[in-house]
């Protein structure tokens, strides 16, 4: 369509390119981006380049065409890495937890309410080491 409006076969490779280059960044995978490259060189050599579908070779403008769309598809298979090695890394230093000091003895509520709170925090101290049996 870009190449129908503006009347030149550039427009269609710059078009071309942003869509290989954009389903490259996608699927993140080299060999299928550059066989996408190489069908989208067919189509705009057939249809654009040659308006009856009729594929041919003219030289080094054809060799420019591939290598422009080759190079796209590379260029979105290596922004698509980066994305994902971004999103990784920003997920993992979010999702590491912290540590929280551990409340303290005379802070714990005795799950029972017949023994009032000094009594249940005693136990707690004597198996710290709060209180020593034998001093230093």
């Amino acid at each position: 369509m870009a190449a129908w409006w503006s009347g030149e076969p550039v427009a269609g490779l710059v078009v071309l390119s942003l869509v290989v280059g954009g389903y490259a960044a996608a699927i993140r995978n080299a060999p299928g981006a550059l066989v996408t490259s190489a069908l989208g060189w067919m189509l705009l050599n057939g249809f654009v380049v040659h308006t009856r579908g009729d594929l041919a070779w003219e030289g080094v403008s054809d060799a420019v065409r591939l290598g422009t769309l080759a190079g796209a598809a590379l260029i979105g298979v290596l922004c698509g890495w980066v994305a994902v090695r971004a999103r990784e890394r920003s997920t993992v230093s979010m999702s590491i937890p912290t540590a929280r000091p551990a409340p303290r003895a005379e802070l714990v509520v005795p799950s029972n309410d017949t023994a009032p709170a000094r009594e249940a925090s005693e136990p707690l101290a004597a198996a710290r080491g709060d209180r020593c049996a034998h001093p230093v």
